[in-house]
């Protein structure tokens, strides 16, 4: 239902999704199409008087809009609170370095620029889409934050955990490996336009975050990097 709240194009989304669906055994694919179409309107009203309408709008950022008071403050919101758990998580283990080696005034530069620059990627990718739907959240940051420090400190290693069952091991990765790993599928999903269940991540934002930490990295931080990697 968060889906059809923030759409540009509730229809749409909604065409989108009952197309996708198998059809029911006693009804023909077009009759299926035109249920499951009524029984998601019908669903989505319910959900919508229990929710104001002016809430999403004020916590999320509209690829169509362009604003930039929105792309930031956008970063601070959340869907739930597991959505805030591990974008809060992952954003830990990164930016702390980057705050260490850069110096509080520069790690905030390069959080705002990155948080706004972002959202500019994916509303240039979603251009004139009328499916794009509005987007929240800090990941977009925090590989911002991953490519920056990876960047930085390519060579320092971060300690991962592995767990099946009754097994339990820690190793390490270095940072670059890490960032190509989760930069590298990210960048898969986005342009192979892959739908595996990861509809509601915002890949192009993602990207955007990553590209974005590479290059304030190159621009102004590359003596930074030179003292970090002979130190």
């Amino acid at each position: 239902m968060f889906e059809f709240q923030v759409a540009s194009n509730r229809s749409e989304s909604i065409k989108r999704i009952t197309k996708g669906l198998e059809p029911y055994r006693i009804y023909s694919h077009e009759e299926s199409v035109k249920f499951n179409t009524n029984t998601l309107e019908s669903i989505f009203q319910e959900y919508q008087k229990k929710l104001p309408s002016d809430i999403l709008s004020k916590i999320t950022y509209d690829p169509g809009s362009f604003n930039v008071k929105a792309m930031f403050y956008s970063s601070f919101s959340h869907a739930d609170v597991w959505h805030l758990v591990g974008n809060l998580l992952f954003f830990y283990a990164f930016s702390v370095t980057v705050e260490i080696a850069l110096g509080m005034m520069a790690y905030i530069f390069a959080f705002m620029v990155i948080g706004v620059g972002c959202n500019v990627f994916y509303s240039v990718l979603s251009f004139n889409d009328p499916t794009a739907l509005p987007t929240l959240g800090l990941s977009g940051v925090v590989m911002g934050m991953m490519a920056l420090k990876a960047y930085l400190a390519p060579g320092i290693r971060i300690k991962c955990f592995f767990w099946f069952i009754v097994l339990f091991k820690r190793f390490l990765i270095p940072a670059w490996l890490l960032a190509a790993w989760y930069i590298g599928w990210d960048g898969y999903y986005l342009f192979t336009d892959t739908d595996t269940g990861t509809a509601n991540i915002n890949f192009a934002s993602h990207v955007g975050g990553a590209l974005l930490g590479v290059l304030i990295g190159i621009i102004f931080f590359n003596q930074r990097r030179k003292e970090l990697v002979s130190a």
